[in-house]
């Protein structure tokens, strides 16, 4: 049985499709927007621990420091996409996380808002569609052992290329961010900043039955005092694997690698005392769903049309006329 999940990836050719007909999966990282007036509502379980990493991927602690490791961690995921313009697409994620760490655990809780603004549609050429990213981040998290007043706030941007295939998407991304640290130890004011470079690619392929999302992204950390180790980068892959059930809603297996744990994704855990730990590989399993919201039409309203394969490129440039 083939299920046609058109909010997602119309089984027509996407080469002839507008970034208007294109919708979300679990990979928000790519330069096409959200049809207008939809909405898409994504959650998730993660967990961390020795019986479901079963590549043995994550590494242990140094014997005899505490800091040097994470162990098992649990979580929720929330996001919600909107379309709220023909060039503009709007996005939330949450994420809250319970790591045990340093005979200890921290509860990270994560706030992101971004705004995705596309440039440029054109089928055809190099690449389809150009968009930027522009975002901000909070993690925030209680006490734990010596440590308290963790916290850091980022604030980032983010250029994405995106072509369509057949039956894929292929997205090429490179952005900058700038983090703003609070940190004590041992009453001892830890507080810094630090910027990174993100270069990334993102891939959607659509099979018979199912939808593979992956990204792989390389971090590049700078700007950080010294004392803090040579350790200034990291790369993060996600991986999920997608069962659409309707045209709506899809549910979701996946697994997200880190290889210097959470350096640069949650820069308060990274400093003098902690620092040991993020030259080691980090694991999480997750499972969730997808639900996809038509707000412009009632339910069986919803119409897919191709545009014209004459139909001129559209941007927001030619928006305002330029």
């Amino acid at each position: 049985m083939k299920f046609n999940f058109k909010p997602l990836l119309l089984l027509t050719s996407l080469t002839s499709l507008s970034h208007a007909d294109i919708s979300a999966t679990t990979q928000d990282i790519r330069a096409f927007v959200l049809p207008e007036d939809t909405l898409s509502v994504q959650a998730s379980y993660n967990r961390a621990n020795d019986a479901i990493d079963f590549l043995n991927l994550n590494d242990e602690a140094d014997s005899g420091d505490v800091y040097s490791g994470l162990d098992d961690s649990a979580g929720l995921d929330f996001s919600l996409a909107y379309g709220a313009h023909q060039f503009v697409s709007l996005y939330y994620n949450f994420e809250a996380l319970n790591i045990h760490y340093a005979g200890s655990s921290v509860e990270n809780r994560k706030n992101e808002l971004f705004a995705r603004v596309n440039f440029y549609d054109t089928p055809h050429y190099a690449f389809d569609d150009l968009s930027l990213d522009l975002g901000y981040i909070r993690n925030s998290a209680d006490d734990f052992n010596n440590l308290s007043d963790l916290s850091d706030n980022s604030y980032y941007m983010r250029l994405l290329f995106g072509s369509k295939f057949t039956s894929s998407l292929l997205n090429f991304y490179g952005g900058f961010k700038y983090s703003s640290i609070t940190t004590t130890l041992n009453a001892t004011n830890l507080d810094r900043n630090e910027r990174a470079l993100m270069a990334g690619i993102s891939y959607t392929q659509e099979m018979s039955n199912y939808i593979l999302d992956a990204n792989y992204e390389y971090m590049r950390m700078f700007g950080r005092e010294s004392g803090l180790g040579d350790n200034k980068s990291n790369h993060v892959i996600n991986l999920n694997l997608s069962r659409p059930f309707s045209e709506d809603f899809l549910i979701f297996i996946g697994t997200k690698i880190m290889l210097n744990q959470f350096n640069g994704l949650i820069p308060y855990l990274y400093n003098t005392q902690t620092q040991s730990a993020f030259d080691k590989t980090y694991s999480l399993m997750k499972i969730g769903f997808v639900y996809n919201f038509d707000l412009s039409r009632k339910k069986g309203d919803r119409v897919y049309k191709a545009p014209h394969p004459y139909k001129k490129s559209t941007s927001l440039f030619s928006f305002f006329g330029w």
